[in-house]
């Protein structure tokens, strides 16, 4: 027979075996008598079920229209199919038909008479079951290249080797590149020249041999005595030869191989960690079981050899009997994805289930392999499970989640992402995702569009909310940022991209609220220094020529801090801020530098409007108060009129002009606000003010006795009347608490007179005084306060102003206790003398003061 047709022979039997659908043809010349296409003529009813309609539809229809329709894109392989099946006979082919989602081996056979027979059958199975086969297929390669005896598979057509194992390399001393590809008649393989072609004929005429004793003749000319067993299997739908061939060379007996070999085989079949059934193809009973199975199916041995697969029950939901047997014995291969089993215990074991038809000898077997599949289904299981747990943790995040598959489409939406964009879940599946997650530029409103395109695995895509803005389906407009990052599958292609997202909404007023005062005073709202700056500098041009700088200093800001506190001072600066704000022109730059002082840019303004300006601010700063306190601010300016005057210099010098102007102003305000202090502290406390005279008058008097100056007599009654001007800073709840005060209380009255130090030290004519007013409680013992001097270290001033002080509170009525007689008061002084009180200002009282008739009166 000529190879070819045998090939082919052998190719149709094999496919007949897994026939689906056939079909035939005439041919379609065209005007040229060329063939380019076959109309149908008829088809079996197994053929409709590729069809998306009758099949009797499909006669006098053209074989490229049927495809065309059936495998849309992969039509192109139809001028293939025909010019082959016209020049060769036959062709063969996998197709994917997309229309029906499956996968079909393709068979088209051509006569003499151009009549085409189209065979298909469904391989959408085998190919969904290609990478658990490849795993498979891993372990039956380790176990074929760790069979101790050679193995040596040869295609039967042309006899040429297709694959060898490592021990049939050791055994013939060649490299697997030298072997594969060759025909054994080319190589050194019988040293007979005949036994090629013996071989040959016997495994056509029987479909095997076994142990049929062999030189094999070795890379290097030495030969091997080797028993060699073949048997024809199928590759495919290709017979091929499966050679085993064992060196006997060195063995004592037949006997001794066939012992090693069935030791070999039983070692493999013993540990497999798959359960193998090994049945008799014609019976059903079974031959062999192998221990895994015993233990998965909890069965002895003896319970389960001898017996048929019905016999045992063990298929319920597959309903195991002769029928089921039936398709074993028909099929080369049949597997079951996931099949249940019965337990002798009653349990459920999930397996998979394949089987294979083949030949010991001349009986014919079918081996069954069961893989427990118990735990990947329990993995899977507690997979779906956690998926599912993974869904509800998506829904309840406070982020919103999107996710969409390769075309765009989205797949699920949770929770938060209803929520922002508008859309419920059901609604927006399989919309497209810039049909539902509508984002914009916000400065340009520039749709952005397809953004999954633009994440990677390494790189996801981030916008931040400043500058997107996310339109939901009512047209509400939100800030976001959101993420774009790919969904990659375990063999690295993407599958689709997730984007999470959140409302910016909250962050945006608070990076617009540093914005802001990144250039905004925070107190009075106005520009601050470096808006200040940056606008001088952007102004500082020809065209604004000539350019005017006006400086404010608020005067008297510390002292109203230190007397009225800082709350009192910071609306004194907000008052001024709007007054001068309300002054100045649209284009003007007010600014406030810091603490009490303020400037204003003026472009195309010259001197003329710079005091305009000024005068307009002044009018308006006489009709505002804050409480009792007068606004009162100086004023400075200078103009830059040539495009050479340096802005730094102008600045300078209208900071000069304005203090030449704060000297004189400011003094007088201070002088202003002391007298406002005092009357603010008189008014709140009536008691303090015949308090301070009674102590002026006092320490005059003493002053007088003591011959000193008219002018520290009168600083000496002035400071009487001030020296507890600091009080103004001490709540007023503490100075008129009845009963006695906390040490918190205390302490907090100790510092009026720092207090009233700093008051009046803000004006030199009481800077003397100033002194005075902070040493008023020191002691001559240096137990006093706030410095805790002693003797002479306190001024003479402060010592009789003391002393006065200490007089008239024993002699006044209090809150908190009665007041002493003046004889009483008069030992008391006594006896602080040289410790309270400079004990010779206390004699100096005694003999020259108390004794006197303007006293006893």
């Amino acid at each position: 027979m000529d190879d070819h047709k045998m090939h082919s022979s052998k190719k149709s039997k094999a496919a007949s075996a897994l026939l689906t659908g056939f079909a035939r043809l005439s041919a379609v010349p065209d005007k040229s008598g060329n063939i380019r296409d076959f109309l149908f003529t008829q088809a079996s009813p197994s053929f409709e079920k590729f069809l998306p309609f009758r099949r009797t539809s499909i006669v006098g229809r053209t074989l490229t229209e049927i495809f065309r329709l059936l495998a849309g894109s992969q039509d192109d392989r139809l001028p293939m199919l025909i010019n082959a099946a016209l020049q060769y006979g036959n062709v063969e082919f996998d197709l994917y038909f997309a229309r029906q989602q499956r996968w079909v081996n393709v068979i088209a056979f051509c006569d003499e008479q151009q009549t085409m027979s189209l065979i298909l059958y469904d391989r959408t199975i085998q190919k969904n079951a290609e990478l658990l086969l490849n795993d498979e297929a891993q372990k039956m390669r380790q176990l074929f290249n760790s069979n101790i005896d050679a193995i040596i598979v040869i295609r039967q057509s042309d006899w040429r080797i297709v694959d060898v194992n490592d021990s049939f390399l050791a055994l013939s001393s060649c490299k697997r590149d030298e072997l594969i590809g060759s025909s054994t008649a080319e190589l050194f393989l019988f040293p007979n020249g005949n036994g090629h072609q013996a071989l040959a004929e016997e495994i056509e005429r029987t479909g095997w041999i076994d142990n049929v004793e062999i030189q094999i003749r070795k890379k290097n000319g030495a030969t091997a005595a080797s028993l060699i067993s073949a048997t024809t299997i199928l590759f495919g739908d290709e017979p091929h030869i499966y050679f085993t061939i064992r060196d006997i060379s060195t063995r004592s007996s037949d006997h001794e191989a066939l012992v090693i070999s069935e030791a070999n085989y039983r070692r493999l079949f013993e540990a497999a960690k798959d359960g193998i059934l090994i049945l008799d193809a014609e019976s059903g009973k079974v031959m062999s079981v192998n221990p895994f199975l015993t233990d998965l199916l909890g069965y002895s041995k003896e319970q389960i050899l001898e017996k048929s697969i019905w016999e045992l029950g063990l298929f319920k939901d597959i309903l195991a009997n002769r029928d089921k047997f039936l398709e074993l014995q028909s099929k080369e291969y049949v597997r079951y994805e996931d099949l249940p089993l019965q337990t002798a215990d009653g349990r459920t074991a999930q397996v998979e289930f394949v089987s294979n038809v083949y030949l010991v000898g001349k009986h014919k077997v079918i081996q069954c392999n069961i893989r427990d599949i118990t735990e990947r289904k329990r993995l899977e299981t507690a997979l779906e499970k956690e998926k599912r747990i993974y869904e509800i943790t998506l829904i309840s995040v406070g982020d919103g989640v999107i996710s969409c598959d390769n075309q765009n489409r989205i797949v699920f939406l949770n929770k938060a992402a209803e929520l922002l964009t508008g859309w419920e879940a059901e609604s927006a599946k399989n919309q497209q995702l810039e049909t539902v997650f509508s984002v914009v530029e916000e400065c340009t409103r520039r749709v952005r569009s397809r953004i999954t395109n633009q994440a990677n695995e390494d790189e996801p895509v981030l916008e931040r909310g400043l500058h997107i803005l996310l339109i939901s389906k009512f047209g509400i407009e939100r800030p976001i940022e959101y993420t774009v990052s790919p969904i990659i599958d375990e063999t690295g292609v993407t599958v689709g991209s997730v984007v999470v997202f959140r409302d910016f909404s909250e962050q945006r007023r608070e990076e617009k609220k540093i914005e802001f005062l990144s250039y905004h005073d925070q107190l009075t709202g106005l520009f601050n220094r470096r808006f200040y700056e940056e606008e001088l500098n952007r102004l500082d041009t020809k065209r604004n020529l000539p350019i005017a700088i006006v400086m404010g200093d608020v005067n008297g800001l510390k002292l109203i801090n230190d007397s009225f506190g800082h709350l009192a001072g910071d609306e004194l600066l907000k008052k001024v801020a709007i007054v001068m704000q309300t002054a100045c022109r649209a284009d003007d730059i007010l600014a406030r530098l810091g603490g009490d002082e303020f400037v204003i840019i003026l472009p195309k303004t010259d001197t003329k409007g710079a005091e305009q300006l000024i005068q307009r601010i002044k009018d308006r700063l006489e009709n505002e108060k804050v409480g009792a306190i007068d606004l009162s601010v100086s004023f400075g300016y200078e103009v830059k009129a040539n495009e050479t005057d340096s802005m730094q210099e102008i600045f300078k010098s209208a900071e000069d002009h304005l203090y030449r102007h704060k000297l004189s102003e400011s003094m007088s305000m201070r002088h202003q606000t002391i007298n406002l202090i005092l009357n603010a502290l008189f008014e709140k406390n009536p008691r303090e003010l015949m308090h301070s005279k009674r102590v002026g008058e006092i320490a005059e008097q003493m002053a007088t006795q003591m011959g000193l100056s008219e002018e520290t007599i009168h600083n000496l009654k002035t400071a009487g009347m001030m020296h507890d001007i600091g009080k103004i800073g001490i709540d007023e709840s503490i100075l008129n608490k009845p009963g006695r005060l906390t040490d918190t209380e205390w302490e907090e009255i100790k510092r009026h007179p720092e207090i009233g130090y700093r008051i009046l030290n803000t004006v030199s004519e009481f800077s003397d005084i100033a002194t005075c007013v902070l040493e008023h409680h020191e002691h001559w013992d240096g137990k006093g306060y706030p410095r805790g001097l002693k003797g002479d270290q306190i001024s003479l001033e402060a010592r009789i102003v003391g002393f006065a002080d200490a007089y008239d509170a024993m002699t006044t009525s209090r809150t908190y206790r009665s007041a002493l007689d003046e004889k009483r008061a008069l030992e008391e002084i006594q006896r602080c003398a040289g410790t309270q009180f400079d004990p010779d200002i206390v004699q100096l009282f005694t003999d020259e003061i108390w004794n006197s008739a303007i006293m006893r009166e």
